[in-house]
């Protein structure tokens, strides 16, 4: 935390910076009771702060190994209304939707559509959208069944896994 900047944890992975994650987790707002989801969870840090927010949180991560390095640290640090699952992520975790809050550890150069269906009424997904090397973080929230998103800052963590956009042909 005291080093601002990404932190690798495996290769082509990382961890965002502790400023953009904690700007991202407030205004998140998490709060005691709430349905939440990390999504590339890497090792567990950001569904852990959610956690002792009082949300209880799911941690989705497609790399096993980070997975299972996730369910270690947690444990270790007694933290136990933490959920894992490693698995593809651009399908969100249905088997626990709705969600108040869902949150990626990273960004993406598009936001499939499946996290937006998976927020429940009122729920916000907490997201960096990456352009080129620019990236702004985005606050999405479902208000009367329709999502809409606004921007919160500038960064540009890694992207995640399986989140690139695909490459379009173009004269």
């Amino acid at each position: 935390a005291y080093a601002d900047r990404e932190l690798e944890v495996a290769p082509g992975r990382a961890l965002m910076r502790p400023r953009d994650l904690g700007k991202l987790i407030q205004a998140l707002a998490p709060r005691p009771g709430a349905r939440a989801l990390e999504i590339a969870g890497a090792t567990g840090y950001g569904a852990a702060v959610l956690a002792k927010c009082g949300a209880q949180t799911t941690l989705l991560e497609p790399d096993p190994d980070l997975n299972f390095a996730a369910v270690a640290a947690l444990g270790a640090c007694g933290v136990d209304n933490v959920d894992t699952a490693s698995t593809d992520i651009t399908a969100g975790w249905a088997d626990a939707a709705p969600y108040d809050i869902i949150m990626l550890n990273g960004s993406a150069e598009t936001v499939p559509e499946a996290w937006l269906a998976q927020l429940a009424e009122g729920g916000r997904l907490g997201v960096i959208v990456r352009s080129g090397a620019a990236g702004h973080a985005r606050l999405y929230t479902r208000s009367g069944g329709v999502t809409a998103f606004r921007v919160l800052f500038d960064a540009a963590p890694p992207v995640a896994p399986g989140l690139a956009a695909r490459p379009q042909f173009a004269f």
